[in-house]
């Protein structure tokens, strides 16, 4: 909205202002100035400026103009959600005068465990060698390589050319780990943390310790690319391909790509780095765009693992685990070693099915079955959708008999079952159920580490970017899931988590052993990850995506409906895939595919469908999308949400 400036303040863009809105008064931020206005004698006049100074630098200011533009969000919501709340209050802001604290000179090398390898020195020269100019490097170094070292030396780098480093992760529990490393290794230099776990104010000092200077390293989550710098000189964005960095609910943005942005508005390198890079990164970095290091040497220290894949079709499983994963569990606890269980279902059970008569129990505000957890206390059923919570009844609601059985595996009755068969032996469940008490990750995380801890049993949490050195036995109790969803991206999201556990053992002294359990010994996903590795697959599948024109090769939009009555979403979607194959005429390089109600076609009480949009290139998407889109996202009671470059169609 536009406003009058008053004539005796100075005014900057990025600063914040306080401006009438109807009745109310709202804090806003200076987006632009011009000159004149059209009708200058209908505008309302700013009523106080809050800030003696910008509180967004001005390449956040582009990258949030970019990143409306991307996403087709209104500059508000992307604003909201890049400023903590206590700024977005009515309160004068006084900058730090602080300078920026000087780098020891020890920085230019990190007090390592061993001599790094030849394929780290080649990474890190090429990381070094970008410092001061626009560079997208891919760190593509299987599992055990030394990434971090390779961020460690670099950061020190950075520091002695009095830089900062923002190295962003994916997920919140893999943030004490780097932390760590980096106030271990690097002595003097203050290391900030920013992510959804932290208090308001811990988030506000942070943002302040950054933009002054103060801190010289931010570990952080997607949100931490909205930090403002001092003098931001590199972005490390680890584990790349983590579906994590896409914001899932409002404003859909993907962190790792505006890292890749911010980047190249500031002139400075971006490192991407995994031992699965996501097919976009790949294609990229087969193409020439990004500069390609490839790590495939460990340390002489890490022995690495076999992989060994049992077909489970004709064997009796006890709470999942075949007769030989349960002999090799043993045989690694005689020796000494640890274990690490990979189930990615939490709860005790996915599904409770009536034996009699077959009836599933499901939620009533979602098509969705009701998952059986039995803590605390007396056994449960939860809707892990919209949270919706009831006891377990002792009678089928269908036929009235007595014959309620828990079908399916989740972490929980994996646990329960390990402690029965393996007594005495410490067993730590890591999942979104077991973690909620702060802190209670990080010490979780010590106890394992230290080997206080014999079992591990957990979901994504444990299977990626953790150093486990006392690990010798990893297993993946289930690969056939992703193997057998519609999406096309569960293909890579397994491919990927099966990598990623498979790294785990083998990380000290002793060699390790992988176990992938399937009743799809034959899958060509499977067969081409153990036969050729995940660069094998990835180099089948990109074959395939050019082939039958899906990412990365061509562009998506995922335009979704919702609604209280059930048929109002297909219908509100089928006028606009009607108008929108009007617009294209004969224009075979966009297509819109659908409408089509989702998978979950009700989810929270609301009735859901979905219309695909799908584009050769991103030019010609944004194109068709802001001819296409309606200037109103709710009418008629359907609410529309559009997500561009979706990590999920389902």
């Amino acid at each position: 909205m536009d406003y009058l400036a008053p004539q005796d303040y100075h005014l900057e863009v990025g600063m914040r202002v306080l401006v009438p809105m109807g009745a109310s008064q709202r804090v806003g931020i200076l987006w632009s100035h011009h000159a004149a206005s059209v009708a200058p004698q209908r505008l309302k006049a700013i009523i106080a400026v809050l800030d003696s100074a910008p509180v967004l630098s001005a390449d956040l200011l582009h990258l949030l103009a970019w990143s409306s533009a991307h996403y087709h969000t209104p500059p508000g919501q992307a604003l909201a959600a890049a400023l903590p709340t206590a700024i977005r209050r009515i309160a004068s802001t006084k900058p730090q005068e602080d300078p920026i604290s000087p780098a020891p000179a020890v920085m230019t090398s990190p007090a390592c465990a061993w001599p790094l390898t030849a394929d780290q020195r080649q990474a890190l020269s090429a990381i070094t060698s970008a410092m001061g100019h626009r560079a997208v490097l891919l760190l593509h170094g299987v599992t055990g390589s030394g990434k971090t070292e390779v961020f460690l030396h670099a950061i020190a780098h950075a520091a002695s050319l009095g830089l900062q480093t923002l190295l962003m992760t994916p997920e919140i529990g893999l943030i004490p780990q780097l932390w760590s490393s980096c106030s271990a290794r690097l002595p003097g230099l203050a290391v900030a943390t920013m992510h959804s776990g932290m208090t308001e104010r811990e988030r506000l000092a942070a943002r302040e310790a950054a933009a002054r200077g103060a801190a010289w390293v931010v570990v952080g989550t997607r949100s931490a690319v909205f930090l403002p710098f001092a003098r931001l000189g590199l972005i490390i964005c680890d584990e790349e391909h983590d579906p994590s960095y896409k914001q899932s609910e409002g404003w859909r943005y993907n962190g790792r790509d505006l890292a890749i942005v911010r980047s190249r508005l500031l002139h400075i390198p971006v490192v991407l780095a995994s031992a699965t890079p996501s097919l976009e990164s790949m294609r990229w970095a087969l193409g020439g765009h990004y500069h390609h290091l490839v790590m495939q040497q460990r340390p002489v220290s890490r022995q690495g693992a076999s992989i060994q894949c049992i077909d489970c079709r004709h064997q009796k499983l006890q709470a999942g685990m075949s007769p030989a994963l349960l002999e090799a569990i043993a045989q690694q606890l005689q020796q000494g070693g640890q274990v690490l269980l990979f189930q990615n279902r939490r709860g005790y059970a996915p599904m409770v099915r009536c034996t009699s008569c077959g009836f599933v129990l499901g939620c009533q505000r979602c098509d969705a079955r009701l998952i059986l957890h039995t803590e605390p206390g007396q056994p449960f059923l939860l809707c892990h959708h919209c949270g919706m919570q009831r006891l377990l009844p002792a009678l089928c609601p269908s036929c009235n008999a007595p014959a309620l059985q828990p079908m399916g595996i989740g972490t929980q009755r994996l646990e329960a079952a390990l402690q029965e068969r393996f007594a005495g032996v410490r067993i730590a469940r890591i999942d979104r159920d077991s973690m909620r008490r702060k802190g209670q990750l990080e010490r979780t995380l010590q106890a394992v580490r230290s080997g206080e801890v014999r079992i591990v049993v957990g979901t994504q949490m444990i299977a990626k970017g953790h150093d486990f050195p006392g690990i010798t036995l990893a297993a993946v109790m289930d690969a056939d899931e992703g193997l057998l969803s519609p999406d096309f991206r569960a293909a890579d999201r397994m491919a990927q988590l099966i990598t990623q556990v498979a790294g785990r053992p083998g990380r000290g002294e002793h060699p390790g052993l992988v176990i992938i359990q399937t009743h799809q010994p034959r899958h060509v996903v499977l067969r081409t990850l153990l036969d050729q590795g995940y660069d094998g697959y990835v180099r089948m599948t990109l074959l395939q995506r050019r082939a039958t024109h899906w990412p990365p090769y061509w562009r998506l939009a995922l335009l979704r409906a919702e609604a209280r009555h059930e048929d109002a979403p297909l219908q509100t979607l089928q006028q606009l895939a009607e108008q929108g194959r009007n617009l294209l005429a004969e224009e075979s390089a966009v297509q819109v595919l659908g409408p089509m109600p989702a998978s979950m076609a009700k989810r929270r009480g609301l009735y859901r469908a979905q219309l695909l949009v799908r584009a050769s290139n991103a030019r010609m998407l944004h194109a068709f999308l802001n001819r296409f889109l309606p200037q109103k996202m709710t009418h008629k009671g359907v609410r529309l949400t559009l997500d561009v470059d979706p990590m999920d169609l389902l």
